[in-house]
């Protein structure tokens, strides 16, 4: 992989406003990367990540009719045990990882953010230049994450409980405000990191 990118690492817990950070950097010509998107098409019928589910949780874990991956039955699996949830994190991170690799080779872009919900870069391979934690009060994130969802406060905590933060962070941005005061936070933060881009 080329030396000379710069990689930016956008994480949070689960409703902290990462996507939208996200599309602030590609505001700023960033190549912006989503791997919760990436996900998605691995858990297409057929594809790797389709492939991983069925094989090590059971074809119980497929929607009848279509056999796509049920995210929630799954979710609701995982999130309630630890050891389940390091098992799907052990065979889907890599395919995950291998994509961003894949997506960053194809960019014509130097200047490159990834969403995530954690990097380790020992094992994928990717350690960004620099990790962006998206904070946000538990009831902001809640809302967020909840809207549209079946999902009660305490299986919201159970799923924050689970989730580790990143080894590195560099830069923490609290997200309790508008969307309009979350762009400023990137706008600043995106000028001090021109010149080391540069």
């Amino acid at each position: 992989m080329s030396t000379d990118l710069y990689i930016v690492g956008i994480t949070g817990h689960l409703g902290s406003g990462k996507s939208t950070a996200l599309s602030f950097f590609e505001k700023h010509g960033f190549y912006c990367i989503d791997s919760d998107k990436i996900v998605h098409d691995l858990y297409e019928p057929g594809n790797d990540g389709w492939r991983k589910i069925k094989d090590f949780f059971g074809e119980e874990f497929l929607t009848k009719g279509e056999g796509r991956v049920n995210r929630v039955k799954l979710g609701k699996v995982v999130f309630n045990n630890a050891p389940k949830l390091r098992i799907l994190e052990k065979i889907i991170h890599p395919l995950v990882f291998n994509e961003i690799r894949k997506k960053i080779q194809h960019s014509d872009s130097k200047k490159i953010a990834i969403e995530a919900i954690r990097f380790s870069g020992k094992k994928s391979g990717l350690l960004p230049d620099k990790v962006i934690w998206i904070d946000s009060s538990l009831d902001n994130a809640y809302k967020r994450f909840s809207k549209g969802k079946k999902i009660s406060i305490d299986e919201y905590k159970n799923i924050l409980n689970l989730q580790e933060k990143p080894e590195k962070i560099d830069i923490i941005i609290e997200n309790n405000g508008s969307i309009n005061d979350l762009e400023k936070k990137i706008n600043s933060i995106v000028q001090r990191l021109i010149p080391k881009m540069s």
